[in-house]
């Protein structure tokens, strides 16, 4: 696929931050982030690859790049005794933990906005009967709170990841476990007379095929 100009320096622009944080990150040895690093790449390539399905337009490029690098920023830039994402912009309720309003408070706010211009231009795409009405606006309002929640992707796939492991490890153990209780009782194999024979002769005493 052929690039335009205005896609081009979406994507210069974005390849050039996720280089310089990501050696940031290397050399700090902050494994956390670099995962960020590997998710935004991967989210890249998506969309690359389905840009000439999906059409973007290049204000919500920009957007996805943007709110990249303030992921990246937020890690990568430090501030006092730690890095952007704590920092405190406006004091304006709570404390500690809980204190409005943060950094990444306002990251993952313009997250939230992101992915519901994305959601609206996929529907616009691909169901242009729902074009100007509301059910549009709802089905992208609640669905990019959905895609811009605060667990980032990288945490969503790693859980899945240790569920899937999990589920196949156990799987694995407790067959073996029951066929090696199965094989001392009754045994997994008939002996050779009998499979040569056949089973159904010698196990239900009837022939399959009369030849």
């Amino acid at each position: 696929m052929t690039l335009k100009r205005s896609e081009w320096a979406v994507l210069i622009f974005t390849v050039g931050y996720v280089a310089i944080f990501g050696a940031i990150f290397l050399s700090a040895g902050n494994g956390e982030f670099l995962w960020y690093v590997i998710t935004l790449v991967l989210f890249l390539a998506l969309v690359a690859a389905t840009q000439r399905v999906a059409r973007f337009p290049a204000f919500i490029l920009w957007g996805l790049s943007l709110w990249g690098l303030a992921h990246m920023a937020g890690g990568g830039v430090p501030v006092g005794d730690s890095v952007l994402y704590t920092y405190v912009l406006l004091p304006l309720a709570g404390g500690g933990e809980l204190v409005l309003l943060k950094y990444d408070q306002i990251v993952h706010f313009y997250g939230f906005g992101v992915a519901t211009l994305v959601l609206w231009h996929v529907l616009r795409r691909n169901f242009p009967a729902l074009d100007g009405t509301r059910t549009i606006y709802a089905f992208a309002i609640l669905g990019g709170m959905g895609l811009g929640e605060k667990v980032g992707i990288g945490d969503q796939l790693w859980v899945q990841a240790v569920g899937v492991i999990a589920t196949v490890a156990w799987s694995v153990v407790l067959t073996f476990v029951i066929a090696k209780a199965v094989g001392g009782i009754v045994g997994l194999r008939v002996d050779e007379r009998d499979e040569t024979e056949g089973l159904d002769l010698t196990a239900h005493g009837e022939t399959g095929y009369n030849l």
